[in-house]
C-alpha cells in the first residue's frame, strides 16, 4: 500500500510536468515508496502482524482508571502485589509475557506458570515461574492484576532469565532504560533490534488467552 500510494503520487507529478524533471520526481517517489513499504514491511514481521495493526495491550485511558468495588481487576503497588500473593489471595497465575512489547522466542513466547513472588529491599521484584525462569523488575510502578493478565505499567529495569532447553544453561536478558531508550545486553546470541521494545508499552504484560 506504501509502494503503491507513493507511486500513484509520484506519477501525478509525472502526468503534470511531464519532461525530465517529471520523470525525476516519478522515480524518486517509487525509490521513496520501496523504502518505505520494506521498513513497513520489516516492523510488522519483526513484532507481529495482530500487534502491530492493533496494539492490544497500549490502553493508556484504561490504565488510569481506578477499579470500582465490582471490578474484575486490581490496581497495587509492588508491596500490596507481593502481600496478596504470598497469603494466596492471587487472581492471576501465569501466561505469555511482553516486555516493554518484546515477546520473541527467548521462552517469553510459551505459557509461563508463576510459583513465586519475593520482593527484595521493596523496590525489586521478582517473580517466579515453575518451569524455573524468572523475572527481576526494578522499581516497578503501578501493577494491574485480573483473572486474565498482569500489567507492570513502569520499571527501571528488568532481567529475564531462562533455562534453554537444548543445553540447559541459563541465560538472561537484561533490559534498562536509558533516558528516552532501552538499552539491551544478554549473555545468549539472540540479536535485539531496535522496533522490539517500545517505552509507550507497558513494562510487563502477561496475559492468559485460554
Amino acid at each position: 500500500m506504501t509502494i503503491a500510494g507513493l507511486g500513484f503520487l509520484g506519477f501525478l507529478f509525472y502526468n503534470e510536468i511531464q519532461g525530465s524533471l517529471g520523470i525525476f520526481l516519478f522515480i524518486l517517489f517509487i525509490l521513496l515508496g520501496l523504502f518505505l513499504g520494506y521498513a513497513v514491511f520489516i516492523t510488522a514481521r519483526r513484532q507481529g502482524l495482530v500487534k502491530f495493526l492493533t496494539a492490544v495491550n497500549a490502553s493508556p485511558d484504561l490504565d488510569n482508571l481506578e477499579p470500582a468495588s465490582d471490578s474484575d481487576f486490581r490496581k497495587l503497588n509492588a508491596q500490596e502485589y507481593f502481600e496478596k500473593f504470598s497469603s494466596g489471595d492471587k487472581l492471576f497465575s501465569g501466561g505469555y509475557i511482553r516486555i516493554w512489547g518484546d515477546f520473541r522466542s527467548r521462552q517469553l513466547d510459551i505459557h509461563n506458570e508463576i510459583s513465586r513472588v519475593k520482593l527484595d529491599m521493596s523496590d525489586v521484584l521478582v517473580i517466579e515461574f515453575t518451569n524455573s525462569n524468572k523475572l527481576t523488575i526494578v522499581n516497578p510502578k503501578t501493577i494491574f492484576e485480573s483473572t486474565s493478565y498482569l500489567k507492570i505499567l513502569e520499571a527501571s529495569e528488568i532481567i529475564w532469565e531462562w533455562i534453554d532447553k537444548n543445553s540447559d544453561q541459563r541465560f538472561y536478558f537484561n533490559y534498562l532504560v536509558n533516558k528516552r531508550s532501552i538499552k539491551t545486553k544478554t549473555n545468549s546470541d539472540w540479536k535485539s533490534y531496535k522496533i522490539d521494545t517500545i517505552l509507550g508499552q507497558p513494562a510487563i504484560f502477561i496475559f492468559n488467552n485460554e
